[in-house]
């Protein structure tokens, strides 16, 4: 559903593996007159991606990656991995796939 003029969340926190408190790393994108739009950190991106972990994923990640805080990424997994209120499926994917990022790219 669409709310126009009201708050609008888009991220359903039971299937996104991400960390707690990310709103307090989100980024505001500028060049907007009546709104505030605000997209997630480039380590929270990458943490949430370890869920699927699809091809397109990992062209993300790799390219995200580069110039991330992976001391970041590596607090923002382990806070994630201790969350007990989401997805059981999609948790069990994202220990899977976070050991393999890790791997990857020494985080």
């Amino acid at each position: 559903m669409f709310r126009l003029f009201d708050r609008f969340e888009i991220l359903d926190l039971y299937v996104t593996p991400i960390a707690e408190c990310f709103e307090e790393r989100k980024i505001e994108l500028s060049g907007f007159k009546t709104i505030e739009v605000y997209v997630l950190s480039k380590e929270d991106i990458i943490v949430s991606k370890l869920g699927r972990y699809s091809e397109k994923d990992k062209e993300d990640i790799s390219a995200l990656i580069k110039d991330s805080d992976k001391i970041l990424i590596a607090k923002l997994i382990k806070n994630v991995e201790s969350r007990d209120d989401f997805s059981e499926r999609v948790k069990h994917e994202f220990m899977k796939n976070s050991k393999l990022l890790r791997a990857e790219y020494n985080v």
